[in-house]
C-alpha cells in the first residue's frame, strides 16, 4: 500500500549532507578500524576502458554478507561514484559488504551501456563472493535520480538477455534480491513537459528526443518490464520533485502491484529532488531498515507468499529421470540422468544444459545395476556429493565433472542397499539414507568414519539435519511419513513421527531448509510442495510442484527448483524465501 510518513519503509536520501546521501564532490572520507574501504578496483573493461568501484567490507566476521552496490546520479551525462562513499562505509559498518560503481555516461555512451556497466557489477560481485564472503543470494541496490533509474532496471530486468552486455563474468546471475529506489524516472515516454530538464538530458542519454528515437525512450522505461517475480521494491519520491515528477514513482508502484510484486511507496509532502534536514534523517533510517528486512534474515522468518499465487513455471527439461537437485553459489543448476540414465546434467544460468558426468564411464557396473545418481549436494570446494543408488555408494564428483570418488561402498563390512539421499552439515559431513537397511549414517570429513545415527529401523528416502543441527529428519517413504530424531553428542535419539502426510497416496520425497529452518518437502504422488515447521510438525503452506512425483527441492536466489520425474523437467517457484546454506559451495 501507499503510504504517507512510514516507520519502516522508507529510502536513502542522495544529495545532500545526510550521512548516507550522496555528495556532489568527493570528500574525505572517515573509516572507522572496524572496516575495510578499497578504492579504484577495476570490475569491468568494455572497449578496453576500464571501469571501477569502491567497496566496504566488514573487518571482522566470516560472512557471508549480504550486499549492497550504489549507482550515482548526475542525468545520465555525470555524477561520481566516490558521492556515496560515506554511504557504502556507514553499510560496512553494520554488516553489509558495499559497492559504489562507476558507469559510462551519455552522450558519448548512449543506453545501455549505463545498464550493461551496473549488470557487469552485480555480476562481478556474485563472481567474487568467495574472495569477499558475500552472499550471492543477498545482494541489494540502491540508486537515485538517474541511478534510481539504473537500480530498479536491475530490479526488473533480471536475467534479462538482451541488456546483459559483454563486461565480463558471462553465465553469472544480474539478479538482485531487493531494490531501494529514489525518485528514478520509471517512463521516459511520460517525462516531457514535466521535467525541467528531461528534453536536455533525455535525448543525450536515448539518442534524440520522444519524436525521432520513440522506441529507446520505451525500451530504458522499466515501466517496460514489469512482471511478476521482479525484485521487492522500495521507492520514495517528493511531491515538490521539479526533475522527476512524482507521478512516476505512482505508475511504477502500480504496476509493481499489479503483478504481485512486494513494493512499497513512501511520499514526502513538500520534498524536492534531493532530501535535507528531518526528511534525509528519515530516509536514512529506513533505508538501513530495509535493507536489514529483505537482506537479513536476523532469525526472522521471511512470511510465505499465499500458495494461490504461486504458479510453477518449467525452468528445463530433457531427464530420463529428473532426479537431485543442486545448484551452486555461481547459480549452476546439476540434475541426474540428463538425456539419459546414469548422467549428471549441468544448466548454467544462461540456459545452457550439458552432460557434466557420465558415470557409466568411472564406475563399474554390477551385473544389471549400472551407476546412477538420486540425491545431490554441493560441498564447499563445488563439488557435487551424491547418493550414487545404481550400486549403492555415496560418490564425490569435481567441479569439472573429470574425477568420480567412491567416499562410502560399505559400513562394518556391510554393503549399502538402495541408497536416496544425502545431506551436508556445514563442517562437511555427509549425511545419507539407506532405505533398504532402514539405517541412516554420517560420513565424518576429518576422518573419513561412517556413524550409524539410529538407534533403531527407521525408514529413509529423503535426508536433512536441521541449521541448528539439533535434529535429523527422514522421508519414510513407506510409512507415508517424516521422521525426526533428536541429535545428542553425535548421535540421533528418540526417533519420533514428526508428520503424517494429509494426502491418502501422498509419499514424502527429498526436501531442504530455508535460512529459518522451515522444511521445504516435496512429494513423490501429490504432487505438490509442503512446507513444514520443525519440530511442531505443522503444515504452514502447499505450492503446486509442477506436476506428479516431485522428487526433490533446492533454493538458489529466492526460488525454489523441483525436480519432476513425471515430466522429466524441472520447474521453478518464486517463493521469495532463503535457503539454508549447508556449505560454502551452494547456492541458496
Amino acid at each position: 500500500m501507499r503510504t504517507r510518513l512510514p516507520a519502516l519503509f522508507a529510502i536513502v536520501a542522495l544529495w545532500v549532507s545526510s550521512a548516507t546521501a550522496q555528495s556532489p564532490k568527493k570528500a574525505a572520507i572517515a573509516v572507522p578500524d572496524s572496516v575495510i574501504f578499497e578504492q579504484g578496483i577495476a570490475y569491468t573493461s568494455p572497449d578496453g576502458q576500464p571501469i571501477a568501484l569502491d567497496l566496504a567490507r566488514p573487518k571482522e566476521g566470516a560472512g557471508p554478507f549480504p550486499a549492497v552496490i550504489c549507482i550515482h546520479g548526475g542525468g545520465f551525462r555525470a555524477g561520481n561514484r566516490e558521492g556515496y562513499d560515506n554511504l557504502i562505509v556507514r553499510l560496512a559498518e553494520k554488516g553489509y559488504i558495499a559497492a559504489t560503481v562507476s558507469y559510462r555516461l551519455a552522450p558519448k555512451n548512449p543506453f545501455p551501456a549505463a545498464v550493461h556497466d551496473v549488470k557487469a557489477a552485480v555480476r562481478w560481485l556474485r563472481a567474487n563472493a568467495e574472495k569477499y564472503h558475500v552472499d550471492p543470494a543477498r545482494i541489494g541496490v540502491t540508486g537515485g535520480s538517474a541511478g534510481g533509474h539504473l537500480a530498479q532496471f536491475l530490479g526488473v530486468t533480471g536475467d534479462e538477455p538482451r541488456f546483459e552486455g559483454n563486461g565480463g563474468n558471462p553465465g553469472v546471475s544480474s539478479k538482485v534480491a531487493c531494490v531501494v529506489n529514489v525518485y528514478g524516472p520509471s517512463d521516459f515516454t511520460r517525462s516531457y513537459g514535466k521535467s525541467v530538464d528531461a528534453a536536455e538530458v533525455l535525448p543525450l542519454f536515448l539518442g534524440g528526443n520522444l519524436e525521432t528515437a520513440r522506441f529507446p525512450h520505451v525500451l530504458a522505461s522499466p515501466l517496460t518490464w514489469v512482471s511478476k517475480g521482479d525484485a521487492p521494491t522500495l521507492i520514495i519520491h517528493g511531491t515538490e520533485d521539479k526533475y522527476v515528477a512524482h507521478e512516476q514513482s505512482v505508475w511504477l508502484f502500480d504496476a509493481l502491484k499489479a503483478h504481485d510484486v512486494e513494493a512499497g511507496l513512501l511520499t514526502i509532502e513538500g520534498a524536492g529532488h534531493g532530501f535535507k534536514g528531518a526528511d534525509a534523517e528519515t530516509a536514512d533510517k529506513a533505508m538501513f531498515a530495509y535493507f536489514d528486512e529483505h537482506l537479513k534474515s536476523n532469525g526472522k522468518a521471511t512470511p510465505l507468499p499465499d500458495p494461490s499465487t504461486i504458479k510453477p513455471s518449467l525452468y528445463c527439461s530433457g531427464f530420463a529421470f529428473a532426479e537431485g537437485p543442486a545448484i551452486d553459489r555461481e547459480g549452476n543448476l546439476y540434475v541426474v540422468n540428463y538425456r539419459e540414465w546414469g548422467t549428471i546434467g549441468k544448466i548454467t544460468p544462461d540456459g545452457k544444459a550439458s552432460i557434466l558426468v557420465d558415470l557409466r564411464k568411472h564406475l563399474p557396473s554390477e551385473g544389471d545395476r549400472k551407476p546412477s545418481c538420486n540425491g545431490l549436494k554441493i560441498d564447499d570446494d563445488g563439488n557435487i556429493i551424491g547418493a550414487e543408488t545404481g550400486t549403492s555408494q555415496i560418490i564425490r564428483v569435481s567441479k569439472d565433472g573429470k574425477k568420480v570418488e567412491v567416499l562410502v561402498r560399505e559400513v562394518n563390512g556391510e554393503r549399502l542397499n538402495g541408497l536416496n539421499d544425502v545431506a551436508l552439515d556445514p563442517k562437511g559431513n555427509i549425511y545419507f539414507a539407506n532405505p533398504g537397511q532402514k539405517n541412516v549414517y554420517r560420513w565424518n570429513k576429518s576422518d573419513g568414519t561412517v556413524d550409524k545415527l539410529n538407534p533403531e529401523p527407521i525408514g529413509s528416502n529423503g535426508i536433512g539435519l536441521t541449521p541448528d543441527g539439533k535434529h535429523l529428519i527422514t522421508a519414510d517413504s513407506g510409512g507415508k511419513q517424516l521422521m525426526i530424531l533428536d541429535m545428542v553428542d553425535g548421535k540421533g535419539t528418540n526417533p519420533r513421527v514428526l508428520l503424517k502426510l494429509p494426502g491418502r497416496n501422498e509419499v514424502p520425497d527429498g526436501f531442504v531448509f530455508d535460512e529459518v529452518g522451515r522444511l521445504y518437502l516435496g512429494t513423490w504422488t501429490g504432487g505438490v510442495v509442503h512446507v513444514v515447521e520443525v519440530p511442531s510438525g505443522k503444515i504452514l503452506a502447499t505450492y503446486d510442484a509442477g506436476g506428479s512425483q516431485a522428487t526433490n527441492v533446492h533454493f538458489f536466489d529466492g526460488d525454489l527448483y523441483v525436480t519432476v520425474a513425471a515430466k522429466e523437467a524441472v520447474f521453478k517457484l518464486p517463493l521469495g524465501v532463503i535457503g539454508w546454506r549447508y556449505s560454502k559451495g551452494c547456492g541458496n
